[in-house]
């Protein structure tokens, strides 16, 4: 697979894989008999579980098959190759909270970047919703295949924006069976 020749093939492929593997995890958040292994970084609020680990396993091997010249970098202290020409960039789990409340606003995100951390393309898939998002440079803003408006920069005021934020409840309640 040549990524210089032609990207949207790559990101066709690559969101192909995305939506294969948010099935799997959906499987495993579904089955809570795996306890999804959930397991404490560097904080109560930092935590990978049997999830992140599964998107990694498929995500890696993958990219290290068709792009073995190619760096990676996850969340998950993947690092490989730092210093090649392209660099793959993973969030594993983007939104792990969400995913480990069994909240559905969750995705899996990967991106390309090249030299001085110029992106190519990112694509984020959310399961859940059954959407996938990316954006190519020159390219424009794609979901699910389809383009969507062309974003123009805002200069309004606040009270014209709409804010998204996020929270977060309790640790206990948070991650059940912990």
């Amino acid at each position: 697979m040549k990524i210089i020749a032609n990207p949207m093939d790559v990101v066709c492929e690559l969101t192909l894989l995305l939506e294969k593997v948010g099935r799997e995890i959906l499987q495993i958040r579904h089955d809570w008999s795996n306890k999804l292994n959930i397991k404490h970084k560097e904080g109560v609020w930092d935590v990978v579980s049997a999830a992140d680990y599964a998107v990694k396993r498929t995500l890696v091997n993958f990219l290290r098959q068709h792009f073995p010249d190619y760096g990676i970098d996850t969340e998950e202290k993947t690092s490989t190759n730092l210093n090649s020409e392209s660099t793959w960039v993973i969030d594993l789990i983007d939104g792990t909270a969400m995913f480990l409340g069994e909240m559905d606003l969750f995705g899996i995100s990967l991106g390309l970047v090249r030299y001085n951390n110029l992106p190519v393309f990112g694509i984020i898939h959310y399961p859940v919703l059954g959407k996938t998002l990316y954006a190519m440079k020159d390219c424009g803003v794609f979901m699910n295949g389809k383009p969507l408006p062309s974003s123009k920069p805002f200069y309004g005021s606040l009270a014209d924006s709409l804010v998204v934020g996020e929270f977060h409840r309790g640790f206990e309640f948070v991650y059940p069976g912990i």
